[in-house]
């Protein structure tokens, strides 16, 4: 299984609720930036 790294650009100050979010659809390895939000997910080819 392969892994792509996705990007959630938010408005600042922001970027907690849309990693909440995030988390609550069952995404891993988020990490919250300014302006942005990143996440991992898994896909097979």
């Amino acid at each position: 299984m392969s892994k792509i790294e996705l990007i959630a650009p938010t408005l600042f100050g922001i970027e907690s609720v849309a990693a909440k979010e995030i988390r609550s659809l069952g995404y891993e390895d988020i990490k919250v930036e300014d302006g942005k939000v990143t996440f991992i997910q898994k896909f097979r080819i």
